[in-house]
């Protein structure tokens, strides 16, 4: 008797969801990139060639098939809901039958990437491998042959835990931010990766050793890959985010994860993308990069002209040669001029003798007579009246530029904001309506200041304030971030770096190898100090992340000493440098402040044997020179001399020398900084801290004087 068919059980609901394919989009960039924009919208919001940001990225993870979208979003989390329901009403959303959520996290908690991660472990919201992606990315990638390539190394080995999306981009490349740069030591067998460096504005970086002898047979080095900021994670990834709170990140994770694979066995693989694009808008010279790349149909089909997300199947652009994208009901005088690579939003009327030449302008728009806009970003509902012109500049929504203003490049003009009449802005001026109020709860006594994200502040009222130098009609004031002493350095590398992206545009894909920018073509510093450097460098690394005792480091930093004929003088000064550098590199430690604190409080009395007295004013000179140079540590110089002076390695007298003395010249740098006075003017808060807090204690002494 043949034996009896089992009869199936249909799957639960609970098991179809467990095999949907899901994304987790973080709407928040936890930076200050952008401000002040940013202070009244959120960076996922705001628009690109038109559309906004996270269109972009809901695009092509839609077009790859997923599911379930998870957003996930801290500042002005109902806007983003707002536009995410409005979304959701639209027929290529409903053609794609995916669910699309918003989790909103407390203010508190969400102060970085890896909090959200940590919340979605709370709820329980990952039940499968997920796309981790941030909500700035402009991609026309498949994600489907990347996600299979994940699973089937899955289902062999359980230990992969991520794969990470990397296009090829040599430097120089437009679209290559140099505050991205990362390299990475891959096995060109496996695609397993061994070794995860982020290297922005670095001219060199040294590899360990620990690679080379890993089991590998061969092993690849790329500085010619920019990530994606695209992941494809296990289910594993958020509690492994939950189980270390020092994890800000996802790139704090990666180094984290490789530190401790040998313990945990957890691996992380790479994907290379060929032909696709991928870039994430990580700041204005990004922003700028990628605007032209949709401009020149590096993106398609993900350009203005295509039915891209929320537009209800109605195409809002006609494409003319020469990259000139037309909206509808556009009104155009006879005589304006239109050059190539330019966007004219619908509904957008432009008046006799304008000239509009590489630009986008938004939905709307009002342009009077004789115009001139140069490689400038017009949003939605702008007003330009006769005679202005504008270069290189942001625009934003509802701003108003009254007759004959003139804007100068590098300048950003946020949400109705009223400049003019007759008057010209300054370079790289900032203008906003609103006022940032700040909670400084931070005490130069403090070990630790509280941390702090872009968007989080509270925003008081319009106010309208009649600037001198924004115009009589004017509404608004010059914005300046307390944090942000001088020119922003990533808006002026929009307008100034390497060569405009408007000499640079000339129709090549921006997925060749992009413009030629020659590498460093000075050798080596192979002088005795650098070698000592070097050294130095590497022995403090080595400390931090090994369990090295100070005393040892002691003796290896005198045996290089000898080694390259050093005088005692000069290497508290070179071991400051070394402590900086190494404390922006320490693997999955924390912010660049906790790895700097971590740093200085393990070997504290490596520095104490070096830094004496006599020696203080030139490792002061040192650090000034160290935060003019890197913009990582830069934004961090008081925390850095609070925290040295409250250990007792810098004296109060030697801080206010330095303070008074002679500025750093051009010839103590590699690449001079346009400015070098503003890191004194950051540090004048902290003298007045130290000259108030020592008249309190002459007048206790005083006091306790008299009673005796």
């Amino acid at each position: 008797m043949p034996p009896k068919k089992s009869k199936e059980k249909p799957a639960s609901s609970g098991d179809k969801r467990r095999d949907i394919t899901q994304a987790v989009v973080v709407a928040d960039s936890f930076n200050f990139r952008f401000l002040p924009i940013t202070l009244q919208k959120p960076r996922a919001l705001l628009p690109l060639a038109n559309q906004p940001l996270i269109n972009y990225t809901l695009e092509f993870l839609l077009t790859s098939g997923i599911e379930e979208i998870i957003v996930v979003c801290q500042a002005h989390a109902s806007q983003v809901s707002e536009h995410i329901e409005k979304l959701k009403s639209s027929s290529a959303f409903q053609q794609s039958k995916a669910d699309i959520s918003v989790v909103s996290i407390g203010e508190r908690s969400g102060m970085t990437a890896g909090d959200c991660l940590r919340e979605l472990e709370r709820q329980q919201l990952i039940r499968s491998d997920f796309v981790l992606v941030s909500g700035d990315v402009v991609s026309n990638v498949n994600i489907r042959a990347a996600l299979e390539e994940h699973k089937a190394r899955r289902a062999k080995s359980k230990t992969s835990v991520m794969t990470l999306l990397v296009k090829k981009a040599l430097p120089g490349h437009r679209t290559r931010c140099k505050e991205n740069d990362v390299v990475i030591a891959t096995d060109p067998t496996t695609r397993r990766l061994l070794y995860f460096h982020s290297a922005p504005m670095e001219k060199k970086t040294h590899f360990p050793c620990d690679v080379l002898r890993s089991q590998s047979k061969k092993v690849e080095y790329h500085f010619n890959i920019m990530d994606c900021h695209i992941s494809i994670c296990s289910p594993e990834v958020p509690q492994l985010f939950t189980d270390n709170f020092d994890y800000s990140c996802r790139d704090d994770f990666i180094k984290g994860v490789l530190v401790h694979e040998e313990i945990t066995g957890h691996q992380i693989h790479v994907h290379t993308l060929q032909k696709e694009y991928a870039a994430r808008v990580s700041n204005l010279q990004s922003y700028d990069a990628i605007s032209k790349d949709i401009m020149g149909r590096w993106t398609y089909p993900v350009v203005p002209d295509m039915c891209l997300l929320g537009q209800d199947n109605s195409r809002l652009y006609s494409y003319k040669s020469g990259n000139k994208y037309m909206g509808v009901n556009l009104q155009l005088s006879r005589s304006c001029d239109v050059h190539d690579n330019t966007i004219i939003g619908p509904c957008t009327v432009v008046g006799e003798n304008t000239v509009l030449k590489n630009c986008v302008i938004g939905t709307n728009c009002q342009i009077g007579n004789n115009v001139t806009i140069t490689g400038a970003y017009l949003w939605d509902n702008v007003v330009i009246e006769d005679g202005c012109t504008i270069e290189k500049s942001i625009i934003c929504t509802e701003a108003h530029v009254l007759q004959g203003v003139t804007i100068g490049r590098g300048c950003l003009l946020s949400y109705r904001v009223r400049v003019g009449p007759d008057i010209e802005v300054p370079e790289y001026s900032k203008v906003t309506t609103v006022r940032r109020a700040r909670e400084d709860n931070m005490s130069f006594s403090q070990e630790e200041p509280s941390s702090s994200t872009e968007t989080t502040a509270t925003i008081e009222d319009l106010v309208q304030q009649d600037d001198a130098c924004l115009g009589e009609d004017s509404l608004g004031h010059m914005f300046v971030d307390e944090d942000d002493d001088g020119v922003d350095a990533g808006f002026e590398r929009w307008v100034d770096a390497r060569r405009s992206t408007d000499d640079l545009y000339d129709g090549s894909s921006s997925d060749e190898s992009g413009p030629e920018t020659p590498m460093e073509s000075d050798d080596e510093d192979n002088s005795e100090a650098a070698q000592f450097y070097r050294e130095v460098l590497d022995s403090v690394q080595n400390a931090m992340v090994a369990d090295i005792r100070p005393e040892n480091l002691i003796l290896e930093i005198n045996g290089s000493k000898h080694a390259y004929n050093m005088t005692i003088d000069e290497i508290p000064s070179v071991l400051m440098k070394s402590f900086l550098m190494a404390a922006m590199q320490m693997p999955g430690k924390g912010s660049v402040m906790e790895c700097i604190k971590k740093a200085i409080t393990k070997l504290k009395p490596v520095l104490q044997n070096y830094i004496r007295p006599q020696f203080q004013l030139k490792v002061l000179e040192e650090i000034e020179i160290v935060c003019l140079e890197h913009d990582l540590i830069q934004p961090h110089f008081i925390f850095v001399l609070s925290t040295l002076y409250n250990m007792d390695l810098l004296e109060e007298d030697a801080i206010v020398a330095w303070h008074t003395g002679d500025l750093p010249t051009a010839e103590d740098f590699e690449s001079p900084p346009d400015s070098f006075n503003f890191i004194r003017k950051k540090a004048e808060s902290f003298i007045n801290w130290l000259e108030n807090a020592s008249e309190e204690s002459g007048d206790d002494d005083d006091d306790e004087e008299e009673e005796e």
